[in-house]
């Protein structure tokens, strides 16, 4: 068996035995919990999900999707995100997608809320805008965890895409964000969706005015 063979086999271990040991995030002591059916959404909500745990493997938490909320003129919250099952960035309903989800009993979802809440308007153009231009997912989210992971020993580059290349969950929130002159500018590539459900300060700074709620975990029923 020759060395390159040995190192994919290793390698392949490596990630299918972090895969089986991700933890399930659950509601600590002071954390806050919120029945579903209470929650009234607003424009700018971020919303994480637990549901994948060989993508979770190439970060360091716990969260492996993130989108957000838009709520329109007609009152209907929907849950603006892109994912590789679906290709293109999406707006789909939101709490049609959080009843299924939570109806799984392996996955968590949970939210974050920016107050105040950012532009509606200006969130509904950037997504009219993603979609128009079909904002595809590629999958290279990988490149981030593996800078956190062996960065100081092996650096590689992670890129800041633009709209009209393709882009990962994490990366179009943040651009979301900035577009409404919510986030300061970082390199939405840098982001995994484990950081908005974190101290988000130091990784996520919004401007002035601005401000992160805490971490609120979703039920069905208390």
């Amino acid at each position: 068996m020759t060395g390159a063979l040995w190192i994919i086999i290793v390698a392949l271990a490596w990630v299918f035995c972090r895969a089986l040991h991700v933890l399930r995030p659950v509601p600590c002591k002071n954390d806050k919990v919120a029945l579903l059916r209470s929650v009234r959404w607003r424009t700018g909500d971020i919303v994480i999900f637990h549901s994948n745990a060989f993508i979770q493997t190439g970060g360091d938490g716990m969260w492996s999707h993130v989108g957000i909320v838009i709520v329109g003129k007609s009152g209907i919250p929907r849950l603006f995100e892109i994912t590789g099952g679906h290709v293109y960035a999406t707006v789909k309903p939101l709490n049609k997608m959080l009843v299924e989800e939570l109806l799984q009993g392996d996955r968590v979802v949970a939210f974050r809320r920016i107050t105040p809440a950012p532009s509606e308007r200006l969130m509904r153009r950037y997504a009219r805008e993603c979609m128009k231009t079909r904002v595809n997912y590629e999958h290279v989210y990988w490149r981030t965890g593996f800078q956190r992971v062996f960065g100081s020993a092996f650096p590689i580059h992670v890129e800041d895409e633009q709209i009209g290349h393709g882009s990962i969950c994490s990366s179009i929130v943040v651009d979301a964000l900035r577009g409404c002159g919510v986030l300061a500018h970082i390199n939405s590539f840098s982001i995994l969706p484990h950081d908005f459900g974190v101290d988000t300060r130091e990784r996520l700074p919004l401007n002035n005015g601005y401000e992160w709620g805490p971490l609120t975990f979703l039920r069905m029923a208390a």
